[in-house]
């Protein structure tokens, strides 16, 4: 049997993975705005789906739980 933990680490395949899970925290953002209502234009969910920081996008989810409107999830402290 193979120990997946015995396997090589590959940087390309990490970063790969890394980039799918930060697209999916994208999406779901972008999801979560519609169904609470808050208005996008496209250049907004471009914005987000072209994140690839997933702090960023933690803090715009964070500010989209109680935002309004999309400017207060964009909004920098």
């Amino acid at each position: 049997m193979i120990d997946i933990n015995q396997v090589p680490k590959n940087p390309a395949v990490e970063q790969w993975a890394a980039d799918l899970r930060t697209n999916g925290e994208a999406r779901l953002l972008v999801r979560i705005l519609r169904l609470r209502g808050i208005a996008t234009q496209p250049a907004d969910e471009a914005r987000i789906l072209a994140c690839m920081d997933s702090d960023q996008i933690e803090r715009w989810a964070d500010r989209a739980l109680t935002a309004t409107r999309i400017d207060e999830v964009f909004a920098e402290p």
